[in-house]
């Protein structure tokens, strides 16, 4: 994997410019809506008070599962924005400042937060890294590497061996005890938790669908109406969850896609693409297979497979690419992996 210029500043990367667009368009749409969210949940709580006082507890107990879903979406909403401090140091530190190579280890994985500890010109640094998904906690693991940019103020930027994904990190309210986190790291094991991060099984969003049904049979011993009014709420809810997270619906192949990969490289020819607010995006691969002319559609890419296969010229095929049939298309043993369509 080609790895960052040396002496370029970050922000003058494509890739790593566009998943920086992607962070700061998002932050400033949760901002918009913030007043929005805490408005709706306070109108929302009043109005099932007021349902409570009066006599109708079966539309009480409907508009209670409305109220708990609205305010569940409100609330990731609200820490997202609460979050975000880090952008505007991302920003400046990317614009001036290039990544540099530091030797670093994992110490301590949460869901939430991961603890890293670098080695930068000889001195040693913990990190708290936000958010960062096992398989790049497993890639630092398997490389003993990782990039960094900062510090930008109380912030520093970490990102991993052949990947433009960068995460935002600060100190730990505690030192960490010596030591590191013993992982399984192959490059088989990497993309297995990528594929897992990146997909969701479908059966997840119909389990939340019926029990939102079941839900709605109790209300409807005391109120008939109800089981068709909860039938058409699961029905707009299921609906939004696939049109929201239908990049993950793709992606739930994954892993039955890489379970048997025989990785075979190709040079491709990518047409313009852009990220969208999931920081993915629809793109389109042209490569030849004993000369003729093939395409692979990606319908789910991420910002990593598309600015790797840009700087590399080529993508890596976890089956033969035959017309007709779907594949994992990326590159072995780093955190990069999509579905593609091939026609």
């Amino acid at each position: 994997m080609a790895e960052p210029v040396a002496g370029q500043v970050a922000a003058a990367d494509p890739t790593t410019a566009a998943v920086l667009g992607v962070h700061v368009a998002r932050a400033n749409k949760i901002r918009r809506l913030r007043w929005a969210a805490v408005g709706s949940s306070v109108m929302m709580t009043v109005a099932i008070v007021l349902l409570l006082i009066g006599d109708s507890y079966a539309t009480a107990a409907y508009s209670a599962v409305a109220v708990i879903a609205i305010t569940i979406g409100n609330a990731q909403n609200l820490r997202a924005a609460g979050t975000d401090g880090w952008i505007p140091a991302a920003v400046a530190a990317m614009a001036q400042q290039p990544w540099r190579p530091v030797t670093a280890r994992v110490v301590r994985a949460r869901p939430w937060s991961t603890l890293v500890e670098i080695e930068d010109q000889g001195t040693f640094t913990p990190l708290r890294v936000r958010g960062l998904p096992s398989a790049f906690r497993a890639m630092i693991s398997r490389t003993g590497t990782a990039w960094v940019i900062g510090p930008h103020g109380p912030w520093t930027f970490l990102r991993v061996t052949g990947s433009h994904t960068f995460w935002a990190a600060n100190a730990p309210r505690r030192t960490p005890s010596p030591g590191a986190l013993n992982e399984r790291v192959d490059g088989a094991e990497v993309h297995r938790r990528l594929a897992r991060h990146l997909g969701i099984p479908v059966v997840t969003v119909l389990l939340v669908a019926f029990a939102l049904l079941g839900m709605g049979f109790l209300v409807s011993v005391s109120w008939p109406g109800a089981w068709i009014a909860y039938l058409l709420y699961v029905l707009l809810i299921s609906a939004i969850a696939l049109r929201t997270e239908r990049h993950r619906l793709v992606n739930s192949r994954l892993p039955r896609l890489i379970a048997d990969a025989h990785w075979t490289r190709f040079p491709v020819r990518l047409e313009p693409w852009q990220l969208n607010a999931k920081g993915m995006t629809r793109a389109t691969a042209h490569f030849e297979v004993d000369g003729t002319h093939r395409t692979a559609l990606l319908p789910a890419a991420t910002a990593d497979v598309l600015g790797a296969a840009t700087q590399e010229g080529a993508l890596w095929f976890a089956q033969a690419p035959e017309t007709g049939k779907t594949v994992a298309v990326g590159f072995p043993n780093c955190p990069l992996l999509a579905v593609a369509e091939i026609r």
